[in-house]
């Protein structure tokens, strides 16, 4: 139960119960999902209202650290998704929120990670959340870069959190032989790969 005061996080999905994926007990997944903030209003106001069934407690946690909640679970399974271990060399393609919580959970595993941004206020931020080299794709050419920091091999896991063609295309090219590509962006025009 919850009180007036208690602080607390919310679970932005919605889930319809009824899709393949709500079937398969994959709710984050629901093909008629409306994320707050994303496909529906989100919380930058002074009151909203959330089924209680999507708070989660956050007790003992800063309003601030309670913010930090939802961007880092979403690097952190992204870094989870890429099965990233302490042995990998990770590039994470965007230093917004949830790059920074890939960096994190990334730099949290071990792992070697290079950030990519084309902010220098970004990448200076990268770099004090975990990741041990900086490339600002604005002035280098990204896959280049990445091939010179991996000794031409490329990386071994690739987290894209910015959402455009170039990237997505550019995490592939950079990506090692046998590498793995997360995607958490979303690309709002088409992708097209050469496969050749």
């Amino acid at each position: 139960t919850f009180s007036v005061g208690d602080v607390v996080t919310v679970y932005p999905y919605t889930n319809c119960g009824t899709c393949a994926s709500c079937k398969n007990n994959r709710h984050h997944a629901c093909e008629h999902n409306a994320t707050l903030g994303v496909q529906r209003p989100g919380a930058f106001t002074e009151r909203i209202t959330q089924p209680w069934g999507k708070l989660i407690p956050a007790t003992g946690l800063s309003f601030a650290e309670t913010a930090l909640i939802e961007p880092m679970a979403v690097g952190f399974h992204a870094v989870e998704r890429g099965r990233t271990t302490d042995q990998d060399t990770v590039v994470v393609l965007g230093c917004g929120a949830i790059g920074l919580g890939c960096i994190a959970g990334a730099a949290a595993r071990g792992a070697r990670v290079i950030a990519v941004d084309l902010d220098d206020h970004k990448l200076a931020v990268a770099h004090a959340t975990g990741a041990s080299e900086l490339i600002n794709a604005k002035s280098k050419d990204l896959v280049e870069s990445v091939l010179g920091l991996t000794d031409g091999l490329g990386a071994d896991v690739i987290i894209e959190a910015v959402g455009s063609p170039i990237t997505f295309v550019a995490a592939i090219d950079a990506v090692s032989f046998t590498g793995r590509v997360v995607y958490i962006g979303y690309s709002k025009t088409h992708v097209t790969y050469d496969t050749a």
